[in-house]
Order: structure tokens, then sequence, then C-alpha cells
């Protein structure tokens, strides 16, 4: 079982597509249908909706963690994390599957250099990253860094220019 905060207070996502929801920090649990009997394996808040991702290539999506609705995901793969950049969601999961949405509604693939089950991402400074089996670490630069790359140094040696630059890498 998951479980997440939001601004209603806190969801759990579990086995054969379980939804709670708590308004009282966790001391009772409501019930929600989920509209699905896929095991969920993680809910997230982010950028003012929740998603529920899981078995079989399910995403749900929710805006007040009360009323779910199922999205189309493309994939029969095991879904595993979701996170938020810049304006897109992305979702990782079994087999090196990523997903990637505008909307939260509309899902489409990336093609990954892995194969490995991919179980989290995260982002910072507008770097995607994930993490997986067998130590799989997949970054992605999603939002340019604004840094500027700087020439060091220059000299000449052997005939041949020699430059030294300094700066954010990628």
């Amino acid at each position: 079982m998951s479980v997440a905060p939001f601004p209603g207070g806190l969801v759990a996502v579990g086995d054969d597509g379980v939804i709670l929801t708590s308004s009282d920090h966790g001391t009772n649990w409501t019930a929600r249908l989920s509209g699905t009997t896929n095991w969920l394996s993680q809910a997230r808040w982010l950028n003012d909706r929740l998603i529920a991702v899981g078995q079989n290539g399910c995403i749900l999506t929710s805006a007040d963690g009360v009323q779910w609705r199922t999205n189309a995901s493309g994939t029969t793969a095991w879904l595993n994390a979701a996170d938020f950049v810049e304006d897109t969601w992305f979702i990782v999961g079994n087999q090196g599957t990523m997903l990637g949405s505008p909307d939260a509604t509309n899902w489409f693939s990336f093609g990954t250099l892995t194969k490995k089950s991919l179980y989290g991402v995260t982002s910072h400074n507008g770097q995607l990253v994930t993490v997986g089996s067998e130590g799989a670490i997949l970054r992605s630069q999603l939002v340019p860094d604004p840094t500027p790359i700087q020439v060091a140094s220059f000299s000449r040696a052997s005939g041949m220019d020699v430059f030294l630059f300094a700066g954010a890498t990628d």
C-alpha cells in the first residue's frame, strides 16, 4: 500500500484497486470507487491532481480524491511511479516503460535505453531522474540549464589550440 498527502488530506492505494482517503491525518479512512481491480502501486499529488498508477498499465486521476477517472496508457506494463516536470507528467514502470502526458489524460510512450524495470522517478532543476532494477539510473535534462558556459582558460600547445570550459554539464 502507498500513502500520499494531498490538499484534501491523505490518499492510500493498494491491491484490487483499493483507494482510501482521510481528511483527519489518517485517523479515519473512507473507501473510494476506483473503477479498477488492478493493484495500484503509487499515488502522488502532482500539479493540482492526484495520479495513481499500477498493474496492467493502470492510470487513474482525480482532482479531489473522491472522483477517479481511468486513463488509457497504451501499455500493459506494471506502472510504478509518477512525477511532474515543467508542463509534462511522467510515469515509469516495468520493462523500461516511460510515459509522458501534457494533460494527464492522453499518454504517449518514450523510448528508453533499458528494458530494466523502473521503480522511482523524481526531478530537480529540470532534470528527470529515474531509477530501477540492477542499479539502472536514467537521467534527462528536460529544461535547459541557464548557467552559461565560460572559457576558463586558453593556451596553445604543440601547434594546437587548447580550451578549458567551465559551467554546468548538459
